[in-house]
């Protein structure tokens, strides 16, 4: 079900009381984020929401609204707030339905281990209708991809290393045609992020809104200033971003060269 060749947005979502009350640092988030970046999606927004249904229903319904990629992280498994599934299902109208290849997954999971398959593991079978399924080689919920009016919804499990493993299968099948992301850094000791301010719109102009400069103070302004600088781009070709990368570093290095001559 790949998406048509286009540019991309994301949104992630994820979920869990235990990320609300400050228990459980969001790493998913940050891993997701990144590997979407990598593979050419932008990520444009985040959502953190508890183990409800309301709650996941308003998230997606948000999601859909401005984003081409949705990701989910969180909810799948036997339990009772493991409701994501479920939750996605009510909020756009379709069905849920025990999937074939999911039970056989399950079946197989847990005959390995001599385990029954009761009705809280069975559980994990149960999709919303249309949807298809994402192995799950670490551990036991299968994962869903399901397209929706032409939006894709990714839904994955909160255990970072089955995340982790079943996003990066997930990937290939949704996104069509690569674009490529590229990034790199540059520390300027004794610059201040007020003096590159003025330079930067301009710079990032040039290559056509392609390319995006992040500068991140190391210290404060009165006392041992210093920055860092980011540059990045997302083009259709791995060289191209890189060359607009180089180039903008380039530009930027002789901006911070006057400021030396001009301080002299």
């Amino acid at each position: 079900m790949p998406l048509d060749e286009k540019w991309k947005s994301a949104c992630i979502i994820t979920i869990g009381n235990e990320l609300l009350k400050g228990r459980t640092v969001n790493t998913n988030f940050t891993e997701i984020a990144k590997m979407l970046t990598d593979h050419g999606v932008e990520v444009t927004s985040g959502l953190v929401v508890m183990d409800a249904p309301e709650s996941i229903g308003w998230a997606i319904k948000t999601a859909l609204l401005s984003s081409d990629i949705i990701v989910t992280s969180g909810g799948l498994g036997p339990t009772f707030d493991d409701m994501t599934l479920a939750s996605i299902g009510e909020a756009l109208g379709i069905d849920m339905i025990e999937n074939l290849d999911a039970l056989e997954m399950l079946k197989a999971r847990f005959g390995k281990m001599h385990l029954e398959l009761t009705a809280s593991r069975r559980k994990m079978a149960v999709f919303p209708e249309g949807s298809e399924i994402i192995p799950n080689s670490v551990g036991s919920a299968p994962g869903m991809l399901l397209n929706h009016e032409g939006r894709i919804i990714i839904s994955l499990p909160g255990v970072p290393s089955e995340m982790r493993s079943m996003l990066a299968s997930a990937i290939p099948r949704v996104i069509g045609h690569d674009f490529f992301y590229f990034d790199k850094s540059i520390t300027f000791p004794g610059v201040m992020e007020s003096q590159l301010a003025p330079f930067v719109s301009d710079i990032m102009r040039r290559p056509g809104n392609m390319a995006y400069i992040k500068s991140h103070p190391l210290q404060t302004e009165d006392k041992n200033p210093g920055i860092k600088v980011e540059v990045s781009a997302r083009t259709d070709s791995l060289a191209k971003s890189m060359e607009i990368v180089e180039t903008m570093l380039r530009e930027i290095q002789e901006i911070v060269k006057k400021f030396g001559k001009s301080s002299a």
